[in-house]
């Protein structure tokens, strides 16, 4: 059974007050599962995103032609 401060290398566990540890430990572990899945799903939107970008990003780079290349079409 874990306790208050023994979590390591989680800094960001703001929510877990006293009334957090004084739930059931299945609802704990729920709740901390539900906390590192929307984490996860935060990334993979920003991860989309950042390839939504990269994508534009080509779009627009590959489309334009150097002065030479305008001159023989």
């Amino acid at each position: 059974m874990t306790s208050p401060g023994s979590q390591e290398g989680d800094e960001g566990l703001h929510y877990q007050n006293a009334q957090y540890w004084a739930l059931p430990e299945n609802v704990r572990l729920a709740i901390d599962h539900a906390k590192k899945k929307s984490k996860h799903s935060d990334f993979c939107n920003r991860l989309k995103g950042l390839n939504d970008k990269i994508a534009i990003y080509k779009i627009l780079f590959y489309a334009k032609k150097t002065k030479h290349q305008q001159l023989y079409d």
